[in-house]
């Protein structure tokens, strides 16, 4: 078992919210990056968090109706 995926599995998954904000509904999430950027300076683990990252934006802009273009 490798170090990065050590890491990783302890910051992943990531906890999203929902909530309501008066009549608006928001969503809002810790930035895998920042999180397994204080943890280690591994670059492996940079790489896996930024790609939970790209995938996590994508799912909750689809999520809010602002699916991604281009």
């Amino acid at each position: 078992m490798s170090q990065a995926f050590c890491w990783s599995s302890c910051f992943l998954p990531c906890k999203i919210v929902v909530y309501r904000d008066g009549d608006q509904t928001k969503i809002g999430l810790p930035r895998p990056t920042m999180l397994l950027g204080q943890a280690s300076e591994d670059p492996g683990l940079r790489e896996i968090a930024g790609r939970v990252e790209e995938q996590l934006s994508a799912a909750v802009n689809v999520a809010a109706g602002q699916s991604r273009r281009g």
